[in-house]
């Protein structure tokens, strides 16, 4: 898929460095668009981190590039494991078999595979008792950080664990816990470990250890009943648990810098939600990078004067706590209720209409959004221009949401702006279609 050079290119600006800098913030917000989970999950979703976290929409995969960006990234299926079993995946559907014993286990469905970062390049290490040792050997020459990321995820299920992690055999880590009851991204949520390992460019052995099962759910039965009836459940699950594989640990990948990345969009929302609610979405996590996309329902609910209006005020915000953080405003694209209005009104657009939009009603939004990314120095991706000579049932899977392949241009797009010569991350994986 070629993206076609119809991006306002004047603001595009390569971020490679930012991207490969250790210990960056990014916040990627804004309404539904911010995390379109249309076409991959028929639950509606009112926040990002509602969805599964392997979702392939367009900011998800924008997040999975951004911590592939590592000379020294490796995919969790690429490890060569020692001492147990592994398998590809976050092994959700052996985790389904035994759902009578979890209240919390994520049901079977069409979007549940998307438990699973990278596309479903993870691994994920079936371990039988707490005696076992895994073990991966891990080499890299990231002197600047002299230490090993680990990419993982929490899980929902009954093979939660908590665990000891291991560095050349020496302690590193412990008490690690994998208990997703609870959590985000439908208690698949990705978490990152930091470890000490010099970039000597030699093999170190990172190993877990001490690994044991959480029995959250037996211990949630434990707390809240005490009769003669549940002593027997207690009973009949611990002998069920100890007779199956007992825990699995979920690796994502292994890297050598590490970027908190915190998808904070929320649906049907305006400019005004997002200034109200500022310092939940956006500022609490002090952003490098910030990536906001909205305007579609401020078209429907505010005036194009109280929206330029709220977008100011929100990058002043951002601005005055943190000067030199980076912005990528994204306007929204064309949705069924502009054409609606098109049929009835003609607009002549003037030569300088940047948008090409055939609509007076929503131009000013457009207008305002170019005008305060060239005010303040951000980065601005024009969905209507991207999409222009596209066909709209080909990236469009409703009113204004993206298809799969509409998702894959929108984060292809995004890439060639900040990462305009390249960088580490897998280009094939920028593909919401593609799955192993």
């Amino acid at each position: 898929m070629k993206i076609l050079k119809n991006i306002n290119t004047d603001v595009t600006r390569d971020l490679f460095q930012l991207l490969s800098r250790d210990g960056i913030n990014v916040v990627i917000t804004g309404d539904s668009l911010a995390y379109n989970r249309y076409d991959f999950d028929a639950e509606p979703r009112i926040n990002a981190y509602d969805c599964y976290p392997g979702m392939p929409s367009w900011s998800f995969m924008i997040r999975d590039a951004i911590h592939q960006n590592d000379k020294w990234y490796a995919f969790g299926d690429e490890l060569e494991y020692k001492g147990c079993t592994w398998v590809k995946g976050n092994a959700y559907e052996l985790a389904n078999k035994a759902s009578e014993l979890s209240d919390n286990i994520s049901r079977l469905s069409n979007a549940v595979k998307y438990s699973c970062l990278n596309h479903g390049k993870t691994a994920t290490l079936l371990v039988e008792n707490p005696e076992q040792i895994c073990s991966f050997v891990y080499k890299h020459s990231n002197k600047i950080t002299n230490k090993a990321v680990l990419y993982m995820q929490k899980r929902p299920d009954r093979f939660a664990c908590n665990f000891d992690i291991y560095a050349d055999g020496k302690l590193a880590l412990s008490g690690v816990c994998t208990d997703g009851k609870g959590s985000r991204f439908q208690g698949w949520e990705p978490f990152e470990i930091e470890i000490p390992v010099q970039g000597d460019g030699k093999p170190h052995e990172i190993s877990f250890q001490n690994i044991r099962n959480s029995l959250s759910n037996i211990q949630n039965i434990k707390n809240n009943q005490s009769n003669q009836s549940c002593e027997k459940q207690i009973n009949n699950c611990e002998e069920q648990i100890n007779k199956s594989c007992e825990s699995r640990i979920t690796i994502v990948g292994v890297g050598t810098k590490r970027a908190k990345i915190n998808l904070t969009g929320c649906g049907s929302q305006t400019t005004e939600f997002f200034l109200e609610n500022i310092k939940e979405r956006i500022m609490q996590y002090n952003p490098d990078l910030f990536i906001f996309i909205i305007g579609a329902n401020d078209r429907a609910h505010l005036t194009p004067e109280k929206f330029d209006s709220n977008l100011r005020t929100i990058i002043n915000i951002i601005k005055e706590s943190k000067p030199e953080c980076e912005i990528l405003l994204i306007s929204p694209p064309r949705s069924e209720a502009m054409e609606g209005i098109e049929k009835n009104k003609t607009f002549k657009a003037s030569v300088d209409d940047y948008s090409d939009v055939a609509c007076i009603e929503f131009k000013p939004f457009m207008d305002s959004m170019y005008k305060v990314s060239k005010e303040y120095n951000c980065i601005f991706l024009d969905l209507i221009k991207l999409f222009k000579d596209i066909p709209t049932k080909a990236w469009r899977f409703d009113n204004i949401h993206f298809t799969k392949w509409g998702n894959t241009y929108v984060a292809r797009a995004i890439l060639d702006m900040i990462l305009p010569n390249g960088g580490f991350y897998s280009k094939e994986l920028v593909d919401a279609e593609l799955w192993f």
